[in-house]
C-alpha cells in the first residue's frame, strides 16, 4: 500500500517528536538529603599554657577544672581559694561556680573561688573514746576484697590544717589508710580522687572505689 505525502509527513513529524522525548536526560534533585541527626559539637580544647587538674569541677564530668601554677596562672592562685577555668563561653557554668572572675586566658575564664572555711579544730575536735579517731563511721567502699555490702568501717584523724587520714578497718585486719590535703585531693602515690556532687570526696585506687562524706573528713 502506497502511502499519500501528507501521511507520510505526519508518521515522520511523530517518529521526530517520540525520538526527542527519549533523548531527554533524566531530571535529578539538586536538594541534598537533610541529616536528622545535628554534628556533635566538638570538645572544648585546653590550652597547653594552662596546667588542668581533674576531670571537673566541682564534680567529675563538669565543665570546669582546677586550674594548678604555671607563668600564666601565678599571679591569680590563693591559698584561701581554688583557681579554676571554665570555657569562657559557658556563661551558665561560670556563674554556677559563685566565685570571683580573676582573669581571661586563651579562651579560658578563671575563676577564683573561695575554699570551706575550717569547721574545726584540733583542741576543739574530740576523740572517739579509748582511740585516736576523731570520729568513726562506715563509708561506702567497693573492689576486690572490699565487703560484698559495699560499706567499710573507717576512722579519721583530723588537722588544724583540714588535712586528715582516713583509716580503714577491713575485714582481714589488713586495713588502708587514705590521706588527704586541705582541698580533700588524696596524697596516695597511685591513686585519684574528685568531688563528687558537694559533699563526698571519690577515691579510686585501681579497682577499688570510696566515698567519703565531707562531713566525716573536715567535721560538721
Amino acid at each position: 500500500m502506497t502511502l499519500s505525502k501528507p501521511a507520510v509527513l505526519l508518521l515522520g513529524s511523530v517518529a521526530a517528536l517520540s525520538l526527542a522525548a527519549c533523548s531527554q536526560p533524566e531530571q535529578t534533585s539538586s536538594t541534598p538529603p537533610v541529616s536528622a541527626t545535628p554534628p556533635a559539637a566538638a570538645p572544648f580544647a585546653w590550652p597547653a599554657t594552662l596546667r588542668v587538674v581533674g576531670d571537673g569541677y566541682p564534680a567529675a564530668g563538669a565543665p570546669c577544672r582546677r586550674i594548678g601554677e604555671t607563668a600564666a596562672t601565678i599571679d591569680y592562685l590563693d591559698d584561701s581559694a581554688d583557681l579554676v577555668g571554665c570555657p569562657a563561653s559557658d556563661q551558665a557554668a561560670i556563674a554556677a561556680l559563685g566565685g570571683t572572675s580573676v582573669g581571661k586566658v586563651d579562651g579560658v575564664a578563671l575563676i577564683s573561688v573561695p575554699r570551706r572555711a575550717p569547721q574545726v579544730t584540733e583542741a576543739a575536735d574530740p576523740r572517739v573514746p579509748g582511740t585516736t579517731f576523731n570520729a568513726v563511721a562506715s563509708i561506702g567502699c567497693r573492689g576486690p576484697g572490699l565487703p560484698s555490702s559495699g560499706q567499710c568501717q573507717a576512722g579519721v584523724v583530723r588537722r588544724a590544717d583540714r588535712s586528715a587520714d582516713v583509716i580503714l578497718m577491713l575485714e582481714d585486719g589488713k586495713g588502708r589508710t587514705l590521706s588527704f590535703d586541705a582541698q580533700g585531693q588524696t596524697r596516695d602515690p597511685g591513686a585519684r580522687s574528685t568531688m563528687t556532687g558537694e559533699d563526698t570526696v571519690t577515691v579510686m585506687i585501681g579497682q577499688e572505689r570510696y566515698d567519703v562524706p565531707t562531713a566525716f573528713l573536715w567535721g560538721g
